[in-house]
């Protein structure tokens, strides 16, 4: 078996942060990992500014970062509040072209977007939800930017060493880590009266959170930033709307912006389960003992997942 590797950043304000982990069979290896910082907002700068004068120095930075890097694949990880998204059935049997406008067409609905803003979706296949003998859904989720948001995406991609670029979800790439930590750890772990994880990312802008199912991704949310028992709030209404009991989390993770877990001390009357940290390094073989304590490895959980 071949082994290969796969890039990606996080956007996070004046925060660029990448890794570069190389998949055989079954092992993860971190090739690369580091942040870069800069004087401006990095998001603002490719999201929104209608003629940005910092790309020439977002693409020189990342060329540095990954020079010599082998990886197939480079994927952008936005926030959710950065860009739209939803999370959408479909009953399975379509070709791929009739899915693509289909899902085109709902993200037009969604947005709003008149015809002067062209769209491009980003689909993420999650699970199959069977119906009866007959009929099964197909859920996706469906990442939406404008067309010439994309371009700018592009412009920063093409003088990478990679064939092929993917725009992923921060709450998407914290579900691939929740998945492979609890793949490597199932054993000991794994309560089948207790199969969803909550993993709740903290972060200047908002709180996000991600629900996974036996360490597959179900669903996400977004909602402002606060306080922790804001943030516990916003989760027990998440929760609530998808119709999850308390009862049946077996585990919450809290990541991206580091404080105390004494915050999240309420979740243990709510949930019956005290928030641990989601450490990425331990989805990647590395010994987390050989980073400094000091290293706040929460802040990666998105650029590391986007990479898994």
């Amino acid at each position: 078996m071949n082994a290969y590797a796969q890039a990606g950043i996080e956007l996070d304000g004046t925060v660029l942060r990448y890794a570069e982990v190389e998949h055989y069979a079954t092992n993860y290896r971190l090739l690369r990992l580091g942040s870069c910082d800069f004087d401006f907002d990095v998001a603002e700068q490719l999201l929104r500014a209608s003629e940005s004068e910092h790309l020439e120095t977002i693409a020189t930075a990342l060329g540095d970062v990954f020079r010599g890097s082998l990886a197939r694949q480079f994927n952008i990880v936005l926030h959710p509040p950065a860009c739209h998204s939803f999370f959408a059935p479909v009953l399975t049997g379509h070709t791929e072209d009739k899915l693509e406008a289909h899902l085109l067409h709902e993200a037009e609905l969604l947005t709003a977007s008149n015809t002067s803003e062209a769209l491009q979706v980003t689909t993420t296949s999650l699970y199959t939800q069977r119906l009866s003998a007959e009929r099964e859904l197909e859920w996706f989720h469906v990442l939406v930017l404008q067309e010439a948001v994309q371009a700018r995406f592009a412009r920063i991609a093409e003088k990478l060493p990679y064939p092929h670029h993917r725009l992923n979800l921060s709450t998407g790439a914290a579900a691939a880590v929740v998945g492979r930590i609890e793949h490597k750890t199932l054993p000991l772990t794994h309560r089948t009266d207790q199969p969803y994880t909550f993993a709740i990312g903290q972060y200047d802008s908002h709180f996000e959170y991600t629900l996974c199912y036996n360490g597959q991704w179900r669903h996400s949310h977004h909602a402002r930033s606060g306080t922790s028992l804001d943030a516990a709030y916003f989760a027990t209404r998440f929760l609530k709307h998808l119709r999850v009991p308390h009862h049946e989390i077996g585990r919450i993770f809290v990541y991206g912006k580091r404080s105390s877990l004494d915050d999240f001390a309420p979740y243990v009357d709510l949930f019956g389960c005290a928030a641990e940290r989601l450490n990425p390094i331990l989805a990647v073989d590395l010994d987390p003992a050989s980073l400094d304590d000091s290293f706040a490895a929460e802040s990666y959980v998105p650029c590391i997942g986007s990479a898994l």
